[in-house]
């Protein structure tokens, strides 16, 4: 029960400090920006268009990373019925 209590204590300092993190990031980029980036505009508050870049940016690694994944579950399908096939005859 005391390791519990320790680890929600630990997670709220933890949270806290990100919190106090955040407000200063949007405090300091309140500024209104224009980016171009290949040929989309995007203008707006600073600390509302960085994240949206970062989302962009966590979201195309992660598609990438699934097409790489479900490519190499495919071929090792493939492989697997290959030699079950050879097995059987």
């Amino acid at each position: 029960m005391k390791s519990e209590k320790k680890s929600n204590t630990f997670l709220l300092i933890v949270y806290g400090i990100m919190a106090v993190l955040l407000v200063v990031f949007v405090l300091q980029n309140k500024a209104q920006i224009d980016i171009n980036l290949l040929g989309l505009k995007l203008a707006g508050r600073a600390f509302v268009v960085f994240p949206v870049l970062i989302g962009i940016g966590f979201f195309s690694g992660w598609l990438f990373e699934y097409i790489r994944h479900s490519r190499k579950a495919s071929r090792e399908e493939k492989r697997f019925d290959r030699r079950v096939r050879y097995s059987e005859e």
